[in-house]
């Protein structure tokens, strides 16, 4: 009884870890670097004395691992080969990592909803600084235009980066985080303070993906949407013309011209 309630508990904390990674991962890689590792030993730990049996590598696994083997002998060709070595040994060890280790333990509906709630958490964080840099300015970018083209774009003054320090990587984190939850939604949740926690992770989300002005991830959106409003629920289409209206006529000029 004494083993394996030390094996549920290191279980546990590998999950907890994975949960505050995925909190964390948005903000700083300083931080996440070393609780990645930690979080690895953690689970070769719970591996080794637990003699943890874990779930059978499926075919999405195992074409992440083909990936990563052609991505190696593609080192070869490297013109700095040592350095490359280098960045791939330290990265790819944190992907192959962070992966295994969510197939692994995220292995029920419980437990993958604790992590999305944890990534959604972290967007609200991004995306309100996001936010505040918007309504702010952001000095930067408008005195060294390093992410306006201000010839080509007058109206824009601003496009805001968040915690991510690129526009683009932050309209694409942000997609993905209103996929998450659009999907949590569509799964209609019964308890309400889950429920308007998700409203509000939609709307901020929603707000900071338009003050990115990428219009790549708009239109991504917007294809991805309207896929889900013919194939699963038409008030989703209804929902995004709304949103359009709205940001359209408190931005038209910008937005259009953007466009």
């Amino acid at each position: 009884m004494l083993h394996r309630l030390h094996t549920v508990k290191l279980s546990e904390y590998v999950l907890n870890m994975i949960c505050v990674l995925a909190f964390m991962l948005p903000f700083a890689w300083t931080i996440t670097t070393p609780l990645i590792y930690l979080t690895i030993a953690m689970a070769i730990i719970d591996l080794v004395l637990n003699q943890k049996r874990f779930r059978r590598i499926n075919f999405h696994g195992k074409l992440f691992l083909t990936w990563v083997v052609l991505a190696g002998l593609s080192l070869w060709q490297a013109p700095k080969l040592a350095e490359c070595f280098y960045n791939y040994r330290v990265i790819f060890a944190q992907y192959v990592g962070l992966y295994f280790m969510a197939y692994f333990y995220i292995d029920d509906v419980r437990k993958f909803k604790r992590v999305l709630y944890a990534l959604l958490a972290s967007s609200i964080a991004v995306s309100a600084y996001g936010i505040y840099q918007y309504m702010q300015g952001v000095a930067v970018l408008t005195q060294e235009s390093k992410w306006v083209d201000i010839a080509q774009f007058p109206q824009l003054k601003d496009r805001v980066f968040s915690t991510l320090d690129n526009p683009n990587l932050l309209a694409t984190f942000l997609l993905m985080m209103i996929c998450m939850v659009t999907g949590l939604l569509l799964d209609r949740p019964k308890d309400n303070k889950n429920k308007w926690f998700l409203y509000l992770v939609a709307a901020v989300n929603l707000l900071c993906l338009l003050f990115t002005f990428s219009r790549g991830a708009w239109l991504t959106l917007l294809l991805i949407m309207c896929i889900l409003g013919v194939l699963i629920n038409v008030r989703i289409i209804y929902i995004l013309a709304v949103i359009i209206a709205l940001s359209l006529l408190g931005m038209h000029e910008v937005i259009i011209g953007r466009i």
